[in-house]
């Protein structure tokens, strides 16, 4: 893969929670959330989790075993530590496999996929706002607003039993990636994310996807990862 990344604390808040991942087989953001340092200890745990998880020979388990062992560090370590309490995060991974790309997620970080110019959002938000617009109660501009666009409907370390969605395609030549936190798409419409990632260098359109978010106001922090498949990945 040909990969570009880019994280930023955005306009509004001062500390960067978003961890992410990347690695030759490997990708993943995570979005912390919780009190004081909090949120940036549980998106490091699960980052860290997920580098050094030891087996890939199957993917799909491998992805579901890792999330839940982050889960179970997270809560582990909130007990152990007051001042971590109440502290989870999103956790969305890709992670390719013989020309498959699996995947695994929970909250409400992003995987996109842009075939042939057109882009496909993989994953779907845990979210209150997101199941409201499943609904058909609230429109997507509706939810950018919504006073409860941050209220998720899933995160790890919030309980014992995590549902873990999974996923998996097979993928084609010169596709491309994006893995995102919600700073990025709670400023910009799909549309405008699909015309910034037809910029032919995946790090310039990381870059260019950031600085379009704070150009919105960047109200959160904002991590994006962009990778291009080659055809070693197809192998």
């Amino acid at each position: 893969m040909h990969v570009g990344a880019e994280t930023h604390v955005g306009r509004i808040r001062h500390l960067n929670e978003d961890d992410y991942h990347v690695a030759p087989k490997l990708l993943a953001v995570a979005d912390g959330m919780g009190g004081h340092a909090a949120g940036e200890v549980a998106s490091r745990l699960v980052i860290s989790a997920l580098a050094d998880w030891p087996g890939w020979d199957e993917p799909a388990s491998a992805l579901r075993a890792c999330l839940l062992h982050a889960n179970d560090l997270i809560i582990r370590g909130a007990k152990a530590d007051t001042t971590q309490a109440g502290m989870g995060t999103t956790a969305t991974v890709a992670r390719i496999d013989n020309g498959k790309l699996h995947y695994a997620h929970v909250g409400d970080s992003r995987l996109y996929l842009l075939r042939h110019s057109i882009l496909k959002r993989l994953t779907h938000d845990h979210s209150v706002v997101a199941e409201l617009q499943r609904s058909g109660q609230l429109t997507e501009n509706e939810a950018r607003t919504h006073p409860q666009r941050n209220l998720l409907t899933r995160a790890l370390g919030v309980s014992g039993h995590i549902d873990i969605d999974l996923g998996e395609i097979d993928l084609a030549l010169y596709d491309r990636l994006l893995l995102c936190t919600d700073g990025l798409n709670v400023v910009l419409t799909d549309q405008e994310i699909q015309h910034i990632l037809t910029t032919p260098d995946p790090q310039k359109a990381a870059e260019q996807l950031v600085a379009a978010a704070n150009a919105r106001g960047g109200p959160d922090n904002i991590t994006v990862i962009v990778a291009d498949i080659g055809k070693e990945d197809l192998l």
